[in-house]
């Protein structure tokens, strides 16, 4: 399923973009600037019910010219929501270490990080009841 909103940001009119079905091994949700249509950034993510319940969360990348400008936070709340929406509250990932703007992304935004070594765990669990708000970016 595809599904696009609209919002203002600071740069203008942006269009996320969420691309996800039982199909995928990955789904997705873009970041797309509407003004040359290009894209500003994206997540990964596959959702899985065993051993238990939670959301892998694979990647998350905002291209070059648009970092720094809250796009990351931007895309991890809204992937948050997402998630709570389709009731998986346990989160779990991975990045890299060389990645020097990753760890401090993840632990602005309540992720804690299990295991440090090539491939960086990191977990967050989610409240049910608490309402994200996602408008981090907005004029």
């Amino acid at each position: 399923m595809k599904k696009t909103n609209t919002i203002n940001s600071k740069i203008g009119e942006i269009k996320l973009e969420y691309n996800y079905d039982s199909m995928h091994i990955f789904n997705e949700i873009k970041l797309i600037d509407v003004s040359n249509n290009q894209e500003i950034g994206y997540i990964n993510f596959k959702f899985y019910n065993e051993p238990y319940k939670y959301v892998w969360l694979n990647k998350i990348e905002v291209y070059k010219n648009y970092q720094s400008m809250g796009f990351g936070k931007f895309l991890l709340k809204c992937f948050e929501k997402f998630c709570i929406k389709n009731k998986y509250y346990n989160i779990e990932g991975k990045y890299y270490p060389e990645n020097e703007f990753a760890k401090p992304l993840y632990i602005k935004n309540g992720y804690k990080i299990i295991k440090e070594y090539y491939e960086t765990l990191l977990v967050k669990t989610l409240d049910k009841n608490n309402k994200i708000n996602s408008g981090v970016i907005e004029k």
